[in-house]
C-alpha cells in the first residue's frame, strides 16, 4: 500500500496526523502482510520569501489577520489534541516564523529509510525546542541527529543553494494546490481515497480497509 501524507512541517496538526499515521500503519502491517510506503508532498501553508526572519506570534496577527485571542485558542486546540496523542508544544519557546522549504528540500532529498524519522526530529525540534527550521545549520544538525549520512547532508546543502531547487519545490506546492488540496494534512491512500485532517489512528486504519477494497482504476 501506498499513502501519500500533504504536510507542511510547521503545522501541529501535521504533526499530530504523522504521529497517528504512524500507528495507523504499525496496525496495519500486524494485521495485513503488506508493507506501508508513505511518501511525503510538501506544502505551504505560509509561503514565504528566501531567508524571511520574522517573529512567529507577530506574523501571525499582520500576515494571517489574527487575533491574540484566536492565536491562543489555536495553540491550546492543538495543544490538548497533541496531549491526547503524546506529543508536546511549547508554543512560548517559538521565536522565529519559518521558511520551511529547505525543511522540505532535507526530507525528499534524504534516502527513504531516513525520511520519517527526520520528520519526526524536525517537528520536535521546531515544536518543542522552538528552534528555527528555516535556518540551513540548524536543519543540518538535526539532520545528523536522525542518522543521515554526511555525505547525504553534503549533497542537501548544495541543493539548497540552488535557486532552480527552490523553484522546483514552489512547483511541486502549486500542483499539490492545483489539484484541489487547500489544507493540511491530507492523506491519500493508493491515488484512491482521500482523508482531511490528523484523524485518530483508528479511522486511518478504517480508511485503509476502504481503499483497499476499491478496484484499481484501469
Amino acid at each position: 500500500m501506498r499513502i501519500q501524507m500533504v504536510q507542511d512541517i510547521t503545522c501541529p496538526w501535521c504533526r499530530i496526523g504523522k504521529h497517528n499515521l504512524d500507528a495507523a500503519i504499525t496496525n496495519w502491517e500486524h494485521k495485513h502482510d503488506d508493507t506501508v510506503e508513505v511518501e511525503w508532498v510538501p506544502f505551504l501553508l505560509d509561503p514565504m520569501e528566501r531567508d524571511t526572519k520574522e517573529p512567529f506570534q507577530e506574523r501571525l496577527r499582520e500576515r494571517k489577520d489574527m487575533t491574540q485571542e484566536q492565536i491562543d485558542e489555536m495553540f491550546t486546540r492543538a495543544s490538548e489534541a497533541g496531549k491526547n496523542a503524546g506529543l508536546d508544544f511549547n508554543w512560548n519557546k517559538i521565536e522565529t516564523a519559518a521558511d520551511t522549504i529547505y525543511a522540505h528540500q532535507m526530507v525528499t532529498l534524504s534516502p527513504a529509510q531516513y525520511q520519517s524519522a527526520l520528520l519526526d526530529a524536525l517537528q520536535k525540534a521546531y515544536f518543542e525546542e522552538g528552534k528555527n527550521i528555516g535556518d540551513t545549520t540548524v536543519l543540518r544538525a538535526i539532520g545528523e541527529s536522525a542518522g543521515v549520512p554526511k555525505e547525504i547532508l553534503d549533497s542537501i546543502e548544495e541543493a539548497w543553494a540552488s535557486p532552480e531547487l527552490r523553484a522546483e519545490m514552489l512547483s511541486v506546492v502549486q500542483q499539490v494546490q492545483q489539484a484541489g488540496i487547500t489544507g493540511v494534512p491530507f492523506f491519500i491512500i493508493d491515488s484512491k481515497l482521500g482523508v482531511s485532517g490528523g484523524q485518530p489512528p483508528e479511522v486511518m486504519v478504517d480508511a485503509m480497509e476502504q481503499a483497499r477494497e476499491i478496484p484499481a482504476a484501469d
